[in-house]
């Protein structure tokens, strides 16, 4: 899914007894960045970054 663009690497997710080979999902990750796949091929915010910003509250009725 990462070297097709479908999903981003988020390393604060992972369990630090992963067996994944983290410079294996960088290359893809990158692979997909340059080549715009997937959702590297439009702007996007980041989901923590979308997160971080304050909601405005409702006015109560």
């Amino acid at each position: 899914m990462v070297k097709a663009g479908q999903a981003a690497l988020l390393l604060q997710y992972l369990p630090s007894s992963h067996p994944i080979d983290l410079h294996d999902y960088h290359a893809a990750e990158e692979s997909a960045r340059a080549r715009r796949r997937g959702l590297w091929g439009a702007q996007m915010e980041r989901p923590s970054s979308y997160r971080r910003v304050p909601t405005p509250q409702l006015a109560s009725a």
